[in-house]
């Protein structure tokens, strides 16, 4: 039987495609390894170990994805190199198997932003509701392309049998996608509470939900034109091999944006709790220059006894605008300062 009825089409449209995808999905998968390790060294102590154990699940997952692709290379270009036959037309069950691998990567980085949905929208079921039907259907699409793709074993057989399989499994993550990216920009713009620090914060996470929604949705649907109009060159397997690695990458830098994110908060919070007086580089007497930027600091202290008490009085003692020596006391201090004199009062025998 003909290649143009069973077989696929020139080299540079199939395994140069899958060649250079491979080099891609690689480069992709140093990319995310660095994305692991660096979520792991900023991990704060108080997030979930569920999170962490998710990161895991997806590395390893990558590396089997890997050692799908490279198993599938060393079949067409060692084993049997030279065998054009075998080329054009065997579909060894590896290069299957990478379409399984990464349904299951989707319907894992999937459910992560679904259950961030169900979070934003307080408890409402109606779209996580959705969002699991569609995410388990391209679940089962993928494997079950994987499964028939075995079975079948050559490309005329998977065009005729299974590529409508692999088809809905790709429009199905593309609706999941748009769906998840769509709920999470508005719920996230009904948070709003009219903070200047927090609207910055929500555009920020709008801004990259859209980013990274759209490139993952972008590589399926070129994905899914590629196998609908060119069926018979692996542009679209080649397109396919990079989309796992797109969707770890966007999990991990989800977390690492939200880690980044929270400790943008916590100084934020710590510099409101701790004022400061920018006082320039006036010099305090003749020999010590004062910061540029410092919170109030105690210069004089004097301790009494009174009816067995003891008595502490700290004095702050700093210089204005024009270089005159200021007393404060604790009636000047303002709410937002903590007060530069005060008392504190001990029983004698601590």
């Amino acid at each position: 039987m003909s290649s143009s009825s069973t077989g696929i089409g020139p080299l540079g449209l199939t395994m140069g495609a899958i060649l250079v995808a491979s080099w891609l999905a690689m480069a992709l998968s140093g990319f995310l390894l660095f994305q692991a390790y660096h979520y792991f060294r900023g991990r704060p102590s108080h997030d979930h170990m569920f999170f962490g154990c998710l990161v895991v699940i997806l590395c390893l997952l990558d590396f089997v994805h890997i050692g799908c692709i490279m198993v599938s290379l060393y079949h067409y270009l060692i084993t049997n190199f030279g065998n054009i036959a075998v080329v054009k037309n065997d579909l060894p069950p590896s290069l299957g198997l990478t379409v399984g691998v990464t349904a299951t990567i989707t319907f894992i980085v999937q459910s992560f932003f679904s259950w961030r949905v169900w979070k934003l929208s307080k408890g409402k079921r109606v779209i996580p509701f959705i969002l699991s039907l569609l995410i388990t259907a391209r679940l089962i699409c993928g494997w079950t392309t994987t499964v028939k793709t075995i079975q079948v074993g050559t490309f005329g057989g998977f065009v005729i049998h299974v590529r409508w399989i692999f088809l809905v499994g790709l429009v199905l993550a593309v609706a999941s996608d748009l769906l998840i990216n769509a709920s999470l920009c508005y719920w996230l713009n009904t948070s709003r509470n009219g903070m200047f620090h927090m609207d910055a914060i929500l555009d920020r996470i709008i801004l990259y939900s859209i980013e990274t929604g759209a490139l993952t949705s972008t590589v399926s649907i070129t994905a899914l034109i590629c196998v609908a109009t060119m069926p018979r060159n692996l542009i679209f397997i080649a397109v396919h091999f990079v989309i796992s690695k797109l969707y770890i990458n966007m999990f991990l830098a989800s977390l690492n944006t939200r880690n980044s994110l929270r400790g943008l908060k916590e100084s934020r919070h710590r510099s409101r709790a701790l004022p400061t007086i920018n006082l320039g580089n006036q010099r305090f007497g003749t020999e010590h220059a004062l910061e540029n930027s410092f919170a109030l600091r105690p210069t004089a202290s004097h301790r009494y006894y009174s009816g067995g008490i003891m008595t502490t009085t700290v004095t702050e003692v700093h210089r204005d605008e024009k270089g005159v020596c200021l007393d404060i006391k604790p009636d000047q201090c303002s709410d937002s300062m903590e007060e530069s004199s005060m008392s504190v009062k001990m029983d004698a025998s601590c």
